[in-house]
């Protein structure tokens, strides 16, 4: 969701599976192995900015509480990390789903 400027108003985490799973909704087609999907989706779904990153971080408490002492790598790369396996996670909970079940039937009547 945008505002009227044009920038992002929601970082929710459940926002960012949703637009996930609705990309996977409709290219899904697109790919021949739905695990191949769900990995680009899901990567292609991570913010790349800074700005995002840190919004994401400011609007869900959860992520502060990441443990980094095992990681060398910087807090967003940590974020954008958990972000990636957040979104592939959800994906994953869809396809097991009627819904998708569903929608695959539907396709294949088409």
């Amino acid at each position: 969701m945008k505002n009227e400027i044009g920038t992002k108003v929601d970082y929710s985490i459940e926002s960012l599976i949703e637009n996930a799973i609705d990309v996977l909704k409709d290219e899904y087609q697109d790919y021949d192995d739905i695990d191949d999907a769900i990995h680009e989706i899901a990567d292609n779904e991570v913010p790349i900015y800074y700005w995002d990153i840190a919004q994401y971080m400011a609007h869900n408490f959860e992520l502060l509480h990441i443990d980094t002492s095992s990681k060398e790598s910087a807090i967003y790369e940590v974020v954008q990390a958990e972000l990636y396996e957040q979104i592939y996670s959800g994906l994953s909970e869809f396809i097991n789903s009627e819904e998708f079940q569903e929608l695959k039937d539907k396709a294949r009547e088409e």
